[in-house]
């Protein structure tokens, strides 16, 4: 009767074992999967709003992401993420820029990494203000454009008024030169102020 007990102990926890395995592993592919939207969205949205919550969501579930990245299922994980995602997005390729991050998440809390996804951005923003600048007419709808990217390269870089950011600082500045505007920045004020 003991052994009849025993057995069925065992057999009810490694049940319960494979339930939390099989949960655990759903709940981390589903974090793989929010990093692959959200990397798309960082990529490819010209609304800094968006662009600053997705980050600073990205942000968030690195720590998760980095936690497993050095299990040996980690591989296997992060393909049936991927797996899902090209499922649930299938008019949709996993860039070059999605398989880089996951392959080293590490990146993703690093100086380096927001100073390049920041400038990246930019780019991106500004590309998107000289296409709708070319298509206005009147010149005060052209300067509102312009003041817009004037006012997201001073919102980035206050962001970004850390001394680790300091090489990034100028390449954002140097985008402002497609509209004219020539941006110098004070260091002696407070960290907090761009001018």
């Amino acid at each position: 009767m003991s052994i009849i007990i025993i057995i069925l102990i065992a057999i009810f926890g490694f049940a319960i074992l494979g339930v939390y395995t099989s949960n655990k592993h759903k709940f981390f592919s589903g974090v793989i999967i929010q990093a692959l939207e959200t990397i798309h969205l960082l990529d490819t949205t010209v609304k800094c709003d968006v662009f600053r919550s997705r980050f600073a969501f990205l942000e968030k579930i690195a720590p998760t992401i980095i936690g497993r990245c050095h299990l040996s299922s980690y591989p296997k994980l992060s393909k049936i993420a991927s797996d899902e995602y090209k499922k649930r997005y299938y008019d949709r390729n996993i860039t070059e820029h999605q398989k880089q991050i996951l392959a080293n998440p590490e990146q993703i809390i690093t100086a380096e990494f927001k100073g390049q996804q920041y400038v990246t951005w930019y780019i991106h923003y500004c590309d998107a203000k000289e296409k709708e600048i070319a298509a206005l007419k009147t010149e005060s709808a052209k300067q509102r454009r312009r003041d817009e990217a004037l006012e997201t390269a001073k919102f980035l870089l206050s962001d970004l008024m850390q001394r680790d950011y300091y090489p990034y600082h100028s390449q954002i500045t140097k985008e402002l030169l497609r509209f004219g505007i020539n941006m110098n920045i004070n260091y002696s004020k407070r960290p907090d102020v761009v001018s």
